[in-house]
């Protein structure tokens, strides 16, 4: 039997008064019981996993950004050697290198200095949760914007 199965009769017997109901009561919760020790147990292993997967995440995080800055060196020792050598292209039968004019770039060294023409004003918006929450625990009414009832939750330590 599955733990719904297990609380629907439990439910059901708790309406019976009889002396046998106690002891099936007793049977039924120490089944309930067991289902939820596996059931920790379950949370518990899933939870190591989770662990597991973001210690992986992070170890090949690591060896992906250690990849791309070998692929950075090794393109900026060819780039410079090809400089030095005053190379322009070099072809080999898997591919070829090319060292080319790039493109300028824009730096800005001080934005308060800039014409206005030149600035844009951006305005943003952000909902003040908890001014809203402490006005409707007030007793305030705000169109858009209601509390709702405090659930349940489940804690397995």
């Amino acid at each position: 039997m599955n733990l719904y199965e297990l609380s629907a009769d439990l439910v059901a017997l708790r309406d019976l008064e009889e002396v046998e109901a106690s002891e099936i009561i007793a049977i039924v919760q120490n089944e309930i019981a067991n289902k939820g020790k596996g059931i920790i147990q379950v949370v518990r292993s899933i939870e190591a996993d989770v662990d597991a997967v973001k210690n992986e995440i992070d170890r090949l995080t690591k060896i992906k950004r250690a990849k791309e800055n070998h692929i950075k060196k090794l393109r900026e020792y060819t780039k410079s050697c090809m400089e030095q050598m005053n190379m322009k292209k070099l072809e080999t039968p898997v591919g070829n290198i090319t060292v080319r004019k790039g493109t300028s770039t824009l730096k800005i060294d001080d934005e308060t200095k800039l014409p206005d023409k030149y600035l844009e004003i951006v305005q943003t918006y952000k909902v003040n949760k908890d001014l809203i929450k402490a006005d409707l625990k007030a007793g305030i009414e705000i169109d858009g914007a209601y509390m709702t009832e405090p659930g349940t939750t489940l804690m397995i330590k």
